[in-house]
């Protein structure tokens, strides 16, 4: 959608866009996308990978790294990464909403998402996995707080209807 172009083109080159699509769908598995917020990168990286789930780390695979060949990103420029890095996870967002459902990990009530509303998760993930950006969304988003000891795999629903009663 317009939209979602108009977004992306702020952070990638239209060649970007098609390259890391491309290498996104390289190991993509349906419904198996695992976003995350609040937590530590690595912990969120390590839940993902034992349970054969894929993060945006996954499936960027050598394109996250600036110092790969296929990568158009260069190695120092902090700035570029950023930007790189936030227009593919907008990206990776809009390609999860072919899938049905999405994991979403993060920390346990009441501080599931930043109070100051800021994060990439709340500006732009969000708002493209619900529809709100881009028309098309996820039927579902799980939450999961994988840093709670004993309850690593217990999930509800976040959306459509937020049961966070259940936790």
């Amino acid at each position: 959608p317009p939209v979602i172009t108009t977004f992306l083109l702020q952070f990638l080159t239209d060649s970007q866009v098609a390259q890391i699509k491309r290498q996104f769908f390289l190991s993509w598995r349906r419904n198996k996308q695992v976003m995350w917020t609040g937590n530590n990168r690595k912990e969120a990286q390590d839940w993902a990978d034992r349970r054969s789930m894929r993060t945006l780390s996954t499936v960027m695979g050598p394109l996250e790294h600036g110092d790969d060949s296929r990568c158009f990103l260069p190695r120092n420029d902090q700035k570029r990464r950023s930007q790189y890095m936030r227009g593919a996870s907008a990206l990776f967002a809009w390609c999860v909403t072919t899938d049905d459902i999405v994991t979403i990990l993060c920390p346990p009530p009441p501080d599931r998402f930043n109070p100051g509303g800021a994060t990439n998760m709340q500006l732009v993930e969000l708002p493209i996995l619900t529809g709100i950006v881009g028309v098309q969304a996820v039927s579902r988003i799980d939450v999961i707080h994988p840093m709670v000891h004993g309850a690593e795999g217990f999930r509800y629903q976040l959306w459509p209807v937020d049961e966070v009663h259940i936790w």
